[in-house]
Formats: structure tokens, sequence, C-alpha cells
């Protein structure tokens, strides 16, 4: 119920920042294999994680001709919580200078217009997903009122 009312007051791209922001990277494996650590990875926090990626590189980084999916969701992923290889490190993988990675990175997390370390006032739509989602979720019963997101 609250995912359908988040929906249909969030855009899409909103519903993935806060899906980035929220779920957690792995979850528990239940396979019980000698082998297994007891986690595995997350495909619907991976997914989300490649959608925001996506959304990227169709809006600010159309046209750069150093734009990689497999850095951008690298960078998404190193935002949210992901483990990954150094940006840095990955990115000269795919020809890019560390001034390179560093404006890639501020054109991704930018896309986002704003991410879990902006000050407070910052008014992207991860910014307006994230002071959204409480409002409806209270207004719902969802959550309780002293619940600090």
């Amino acid at each position: 119920m609250a995912k359908a009312m988040l929906e249909g007051n969030l855009t899409p791209f909103q519903l993935a920042l806060l899906a980035c922001r929220y779920a957690p990277p792995t979850v528990k494996c239940e396979c019980r294999m000698e082998c297994c650590s007891g986690k595995k990875p997350n495909q619907q926090w991976r997914d989300v994680v490649r959608y925001v990626a996506g959304e990227a590189l169709m809006h600010p980084l159309r046209g750069c001709d150093k734009a990689n999916l497999t850095y951008t969701v690298a960078v998404v992923a190193a935002e949210y919580g992901g483990k990954a290889e150094p940006l840095v490190k990955l990115g000269k993988r795919f020809g890019l200078s560390a001034g390179a990675c560093t404006e890639h990175k501020q054109k991704v997390l930018g896309a986002a217009g704003g991410n879990r370390r902006e000050p407070p006032g910052a008014t992207g739509p991860h910014d307006q997903a994230v002071r959204y989602a409480p409002i409806l979720l209270r207004g719902m019963g969802c959550v309780l009122a002293g619940f600090v997101f």
C-alpha cells in the first residue's frame, strides 16, 4: 500500500533514488551452501542503481564521449552504499583521468539534484523525494511522528 501511494506522488526517478538510499545492497542468503557468506546481492537494489545510472547517461552525460554505463553504475553504487572498486582506478580502465573521474561523478550525482551529503535546503529530485516520502507515509499512518529518516 505504501509503495502504491508513493508511486502516485513521486516520479519513477524519485522512487529509484529512494530505493538506492534505503534498500540494502545485500540481502540474507538462505542457500546454506558451505561456500556461502550468508549474503547475496539484492537484485532490486542493483536494478534501481542501474536505472539511476541510465538516467544520468541519458541526461547530464548525453554526448559525453567518455560516458560509460559500468563506470556510472559504480559511481551511483558507491554513493548509495554499495561496495565498489575505487572510482579513479575503475575510471582508468575506461580511459578517464582523475579529473575526468571527478567531473563524471559530479555530473552523475548532479543528475539526482542532491545527495545525502547536500546541505539542508537543496531542492533536487533526491532531496524532494527524501523530504516528501516521510510526510506521505506519516499521513498514511505508516510511520510514527517521531521517527527520523
